[in-house]
C-alpha cells in the first residue's frame, strides 16, 4: 500500500513536515523483555514488565520526555515483531526475567507500528 494524498501515514508526515506532531500517545511501541533502567520512570516500568514477564506499551510521550537507559542492549540482538499474538506467545513462553544486569541482553523486544 503506497501513501497516497489520502492515507494516514501520508497525513502523519505532512503534518509533521511542519512540526506538528499528530499525537504522541497514538502509536505505542509494545516490549518485550528490554531491560530498563534505574534512572527513569520509563526505565524502571520496563523492568518491571521484564520481571513480571509482561508485554508493555510505551508511548512516544514516555520515550521522548522520559527516556529510558538502555546501554544494556549494546550489541544485543532486538527482536521486531508487528502481531502482537506473537508477541503475547512469546511472553507466555519466555515468562518472568530477573530484574536486568548492566551486561543482559533482552530475550524479544516487539514494536506495533499501527
Amino acid at each position: 500500500m503506497g501513501r497516497t494524498a489520502r492515507s494516514a501515514e501520508w497525513r502523519r508526515e505532512a503534518w509533521a513536515a511542519v512540526g506538528v506532531l499528530v499525537s504522541e500517545l497514538a502509536l505505542p511501541v509494545l516490549t518485550l523483555g528490554l531491560p530498563g533502567d534505574r534512572h527513569s520512570v520509563t526505565g524502571r516500568v520496563l523492568d518491571l514488565w521484564r520481571g513480571a514477564g509482561e508485554p508493555g506499551h510505551l508511548s512516544l510521550r514516555q520515550l521522548v520526555d522520559d527516556p529510558p537507559t538502555l546501554t544494556a542492549l549494546a550489541g544485543a540482538a532486538v527482536f521486531v515483531c508487528e502481531n502482537p499474538a506473537v508477541v503475547s506467545a512469546a511472553a507466555d513462553r519466555l515468562g518472568p526475567t530477573p530484574p536486568a544486569d548492566p551486561g543482559d541482553a533482552p530475550s524479544v523486544a516487539s514494536r506495533d507500528p499501527h
